[in-house]
């Protein structure tokens, strides 16, 4: 897998016209840059995730999987749509519901402006939190 997504991007030709025609390539080349972008900032993480990918055998999937040393599992699902649909979530609740008091969170990623609640410890979160400086949370403190 290559880890610069601009050097992607570059190879299969995507820009807008493309993106326009193929929201397809774009979300698969959105999931690698993210991918890329958190496992560069687990080098600096006190926890240091071991990253994962989660799939059945009915291909219900969850894109990434970040597990703590203490076994403590984060699934993160990655959108490249403005808005979040109810199937979005099936994946992350399989993975809930299969790794029970060990799942902490589970996030969709997308490229939307809002945070949203989308059920018990599932969260839909505007993609670019990843490079905001500090994040507030909803009891108004900061990260």
């Amino acid at each position: 897998m290559l880890n610069d997504s601009g050097l992607v991007a570059h190879l299969i030709d995507l820009d807008e016209r493309q993106i326009a025609k193929d929201a397809t390539t774009f979300g698969h080349a959105l999931e690698c840059f993210v991918a890329m972008e958190l496992r560069k900032q687990a080098t600096w993480s006190r926890i240091r995730p071991a990253m994962y990918h989660f799939r059945t055998h009915n291909n219900v999937e969850v894109d990434l999987v970040l597990e703590s040393p203490s076994g403590d599992i984060v699934g993160i699902e990655v959108k490249a749509a403005r808005r979040v649909r109810d199937e979005d979530v099936r994946g992350l609740e399989l993975l809930r519901d299969l790794a029970g008091d060990r799942f902490c969170r589970g996030v969709i990623l997308y490229t939307g402006g809002e945070s949203l609640p989308l059920g018990r410890d599932l969260h839909a979160l505007p993609i670019d939190l990843l490079w905001r400086p500090e994040a507030k949370h909803d009891d108004g403190t900061q990260s």
